[in-house]
């Protein structure tokens, strides 16, 4: 069989000469240019799926890199439910139950760094929700020091007590979604 291109018209000029006519002297590209173009098309689609699994494995790597700094999405979400915090609150309060001593730069690091430069608020900032999270957690008995021109840090009992109303928000969250809320106590 042959190609529509190649069908002779009645003028006597095949289709092919036809549409070159109508493309204004534009002749179709080579078969080496048509194979140098499929070729470049796949360097770029392997480019492109190196690239994606590149991107991939440095979301993983910044997956964990929080999860050991104690930002990541799970414990941030416990500790907003638990605590009602909001969310950048909810992981300075992370990192002060992933980490023995927490100082101003890191927070302010892990918080804002990753924004624009042009985008970063005061460093006071810090302070500002230190004193959030202290007032939130006051009503459970648990304390923040602080280390006057260094950081913070929290003691192993009021880390504690941080994952037991945590665990114990996490019982109920469990028990409102299977119904059995009446019959627990809390």
């Amino acid at each position: 069989m042959s190609s529509n291109l190649c069908v002779a018209v009645p003028d006597g000029a095949t289709e092919l000469e036809r549409l070159r006519d109508r493309n204004q002297g534009i002749a179709p590209p080579s078969n080496a240019d048509l194979i140098a173009i499929i070729r470049a098309k796949d360097d770029l689609i392997c480019q492109l799926k190196t690239a994606a699994l590149e991107t991939d494995r440095l979301r993983d790597r910044v997956e964990q890199l929080e999860q050991l700094v104690g930002v990541d999405r799970s414990l941030t979400s416990r500790l907003r439910t638990a605590f009602g915090l909001e969310p950048g609150v909810a992981q300075v309060m992370g990192m002060l139950l992933k980490r023995d001593f927490v100082t101003h730069d890191a927070l302010y690091v892990v918080l804002y760094a990753a924004r624009p430069e042009c985008d970063w608020p005061d460093a006071r900032i810090v302070d500002v929700q230190i004193s959030r999270l202290r007032r939130a957690l006051r009503r459970h008995g648990i304390t923040i020091k602080t280390q006057w021109g260094e950081g913070w840090l929290m003691s192993a009992a009021d880390k504690a007590r941080v994952r037991a109303v945590m665990d114990s928000g996490d019982a109920y969250v469990a028990a409102v979604a299977t119904g059995t809320i009446a019959s627990m106590r809390f």
